[in-house]
């Protein structure tokens, strides 16, 4: 009796053990090199706040590094070649900056090979530049979310073994990408709030200013507010479009030049007003007086 139950705790333990590893497994940036590359360059690991972006990009370039200091050994010239070209590659699409996000696998880290945007990931992208989109769309029609080594694929594996790459090389490259929808909607959502916000604040203060300007009666009140309103809304638009590169969708970043656009039409026209030389219209009905 003993030894069964001894039996049973052990497959407990086991059991516990492995689903721990997979689920931390299941967040690091790749399926071979897990976050090293991350850690070696910053000297930490990686948590849930940590710019999806600069993940990728700090995996990328440490696999990059990786590729070109291995020297080619018993490779053929031709495949040394055809190894340094695809590295060229791997260079340009890190430098492009575009890759795919995990719609599907809600907080897992996952492949994915080419978004419902067309975003390709880095191996889909050496297939494209080197045997056509044509084959990169068909390897994502059957393994889009999976991993190099689940990719039971005939083409694939020649591709692989004409690349200069080895299958181990291929899957140190592949990246996994966080669920991010949810994140985008809900801050896009707060964004285009508070975008509105401030846009309707600033259309009311750029116009009295205006007026001011225009009639040639000076407010000094207005202009404070109009100043330091338009610097707000400018500097929410400026934030929002250099910060977090792969979050700003389209719609995203045309609110974030909405914001540049007004507030900075706000801040001059506010500016203009405070720095007039014309007296305010108070003052010019007492020295009447």
């Amino acid at each position: 009796m003993f030894f069964n139950n001894f039996r049973n705790l052990s497959f407990l333990a086991i059991f516990i053990s492995t689903f721990t590893f997979s689920q931390k497994e299941n967040q690091t940036v790749n399926y071979v090199l897990g976050n090293e590359s991350f850690v070696n360059t910053f000297g930490f690991e990686p948590d849930c706040n940590t710019d999806e972006t600069l993940r990728l990009i700090t995996h990328l370039e440490y696999i990059e590094k990786i590729l070109k200091a291995k020297e080619h050994g018993g490779s053929s010239t031709a495949l040394f070649q055809k190894r340094k070209l695809l590295i060229e590659y791997l260079h340009n699409y890190i430098a492009n900056g575009q890759f795919p996000v995990n719609y599907d696998y809600k907080n897992e880290r996952r492949p994915c090979f080419i978004d419902k945007n067309g975003n390709i990931c880095a191996v889909g992208y050496l297939i494209e530049q080197t045997s056509g989109r044509e084959l990169a769309e068909e390897i994502n029609s059957k393994f889009k979310y999976s991993y190099i080594h689940e990719m039971n694929d005939d083409k694939l594996s020649k591709w692989i073994g004409n690349s200069g790459l080895t299958l181990k090389e291929c899957a140190m490259i592949q990246p996994s990408y966080g669920w991010e929808y949810e994140y985008e909607e809900k801050l896009t959502s707060e964004y285009a709030l508070t975008s509105s916000l401030a846009g309707g604040v600033n259309l009311t203060m750029g116009t009295l200013n205006a007026i001011s300007i225009a009639g040639k009666e000076r407010s000094t009140s207005k202009g404070f507010v109009g100043l330091i309103t338009g610097l707000a809304q400018l500097t929410l638009g400026a934030v929002n479009i250099f910060e977090n590169n792969r979050y700003s969708s389209e719609p995203r970043k045309m609110v974030s030049m909405f914001n540049i656009g007004l507030g900075s039409a706000t801040a001059i026209l506010s500016l203009i007003n405070l720095l007039s030389d014309d007296k305010p219209k108070s003052e010019v009905k007492l020295k009447k007086n």
